[in-house]
């Protein structure tokens, strides 16, 4: 919760001089105290008028925030704040787009930030799992979801703890990759084919060739054969 403290206090919170006397004396230096999210910061003020008045300057920017964080919904900070970010600072903010259709489809246009809850979130990984959308594409709505959560937490606009924090695992093992030079020697040789054989009269070119495209190589780096 955040605290202001101001010359309202009967003892000094940084010196802890009697206040009565100090403004008796007309010897008091009048401060506003803020405390947010575990920062704080000291502001010197000339007069007690004006330290006041700056101490409800503060409270009401404080208050302003909460109710933001409060009361903003998940589609007027995506359409607000995340979407001009993303397309100003992010590759992927076509990607994004794509990805919030879905995202505020089962949330809801009228869904506040502070209604994002965990439990929300697995319920929506459940409901879109049942769906028959695969853990990576269900993973992007959530990483954006919870990019979206975490800009809006910079920015004072929501509280407490992003609740995305778990997404589902992957099965990542038949994604292809290409084989290294290394690897290609010793496959063609478990399949007992000389990889100096590239001749355009050779029946093995085709499916040479096709291997050596289809793995993502240079023929070039295959090839030994003049006549090719």
């Amino acid at each position: 919760m955040p605290t202001v403290i101001c010359a309202h206090s009967k003892l000094c919170i940084k010196c802890q001089h009697d206040l009565v006397i100090a403004r008796k004396k007309k010897t008091a230096a009048y401060w506003v105290y803020v405390k947010l999210k575990g920062k704080q910061a000291w502001e010197r003020i000339g007069s007690l008028t004006i330290a006041r008045e700056r101490e409800r300057s503060f409270r009401k920017e404080i208050e302003e925030k909460r109710y933001l964080a409060k009361h903003e919904t998940l589609i007027d900070f995506y359409n607000d704040v995340f979407l001009p970010y993303s397309k100003r600072e992010k590759r992927s903010s076509t990607a994004d787009e794509y990805h919030f259709v879905h995202v505020v489809k089962h949330f809801g246009a009228d869904t506040r930030l502070t209604d994002i809850t965990p439990e929300a979130v697995e319920n929506y990984k459940e409901i879109r799992t049942q769906e028959g959308r695969k853990n990576a594409t269900v993973n992007r709505e959530l990483a954006l979801l919870r990019s979206i959560i975490n800009k809006a937490d910079k920015m004072g606009r929501f509280i407490g703890k992003n609740p995305v924090s778990k997404l589902l695992p992957e099965n990542n093992s038949h994604i292809a990759r290409s084989l290294s030079e290394d690897e290609t020697r010793k496959l063609f040789a478990e399949l007992n084919l000389d990889t100096r054989i590239w001749c355009s009269d050779c029946g093995l070119k085709r499916f040479i060739g096709t291997f050596v495209n289809g793995n993502g190589c240079q023929i070039s780096t295959h090839r030994a054969c003049n006549h090719a």
